[in-house]
């Protein structure tokens, strides 16, 4: 998937709720992450629940997430936890 394409898909799916949906997208990149094995950074503070697979199959990420490579997910990832602390700086969180 090309970082193009991810922005574009991105966009889409905006609600125009900048901190839920930067935390939505960068929660189902590291349940992916989770789910395949991939290392997920420790300040991103991911825990998945106990409830088995954390992939929520109704999240508008899920199909794009699956879609993803291993790097394009971190890649991804990366942007979106940069975003959310920009978010916080602003102090757009809640």
């Amino acid at each position: 998937m090309l970082a193009a394409h991810i922005r574009r898909e991105y966009k889409m799916q905006s609600s125009g709720d900048a901190w839920g949906d930067c935390m939505g997208a960068l929660f189902d990149v590291a349940a992916e992450m989770w789910w395949r094995g991939v290392e997920i950074p420790a300040e991103w503070r991911y825990r998945p629940g106990m409830a088995g697979d954390p992939r929520e199959p109704e999240s508008a990420w899920y199909d794009a997430c699956g879609a993803m490579q291993d790097d394009e997910l971190a890649a991804f990832g990366a942007v979106l936890e940069r975003y959310s602390r920009m978010l916080k700086h602003a102090g757009r969180e809640y």
